[in-house]
């Protein structure tokens, strides 16, 4: 949720980002199923909800009609900051669990110079999933002016693609499991919380909730 309210504030500013979020179809795990995939679902409906530019895709990679389980944790944010680590987009990798994550910011007077070395990591990354050679990748990203653009040009029909995530609807328990993060808490005391005294993903209030009620008036559906 912190990490969702943090992209959907910068959503909502001028002349956001582009973000482009690579990750699996689906958690590895009948548990990680039930606690991340019905999370993801909601957080998702909810961001785009707060994207009217449309600026934030989310897609898994496939390799022909197969898809490719992504488990890798690697952020490259403006050719400038890169982070590779172990922690998860979830509450238990932020306030539960013990991660080593590791940063580098051309910001910082040691790193000078390390941008080139960033965007060819970058590159080599979309090369990767879009079956290209690395050298094709910045005369293709100039001419279609952006990295969704681009995937979406070149299309599902190769060897290896990116392809949005598909969002199966949720039923009512899902939807519960999701809203009050029964198998995800915040901190560890909230293992033990009642569900009431949570927060959630879209507490009243907060800035998912809010999106989420700004979206429903606009559409009709209150």
């Amino acid at each position: 949720r912190v990490v969702a309210e943090a992209i959907a504030k910068r959503l909502a500013q001028p002349d956001p980002p582009e973000i482009v979020v690579v990750h699996a179809e689906h958690a590895d795990g009948f548990v990680e199923q039930a606690a991340m995939d019905t999370a993801r679902v909601r957080l998702i409906e909810e961001l785009r909800a707060a994207d009217p530019g449309g600026r934030l895709s989310f897609l898994v990679p496939f390799t022909g009609d197969t898809p490719i389980y992504c488990h890798a944790k690697v952020m490259i944010v403006d050719d400038e900051i890169l982070r590779i680590g172990s922690a998860n987009f979830n509450n238990r990798s932020m306030g539960l669990d013990s991660e080593c994550d590791v940063f580098i910011d051309c910001a910082r007077p040691a790193n000078t110079g390390c941008g080139e070395a960033i965007q060819a990591l970058r590159y080599s990354l979309l090369a990767e999933h879009l079956a290209l050679h690395e050298a094709e990748v910045g005369p293709l990203l100039d001419q279609h002016g952006s990295m969704a653009a681009m995937i979406a040009a070149l299309g599902t029909n190769r060897r290896r693609s990116l392809r949005p995530l598909h969002l199966e609807p949720l039923n009512d328990l899902e939807k519960a499991v999701a809203d009050n993060e029964l198998l995800d808490p915040e901190t560890p005391d909230q293992m033990f919380d009642f569900v009431q005294a949570r927060r959630g993903l879209l507490r009243h209030g907060g800035l998912l909730g809010r999106a989420r009620a700004n979206w429903r008036r606009k559409h009709g559906k209150l």
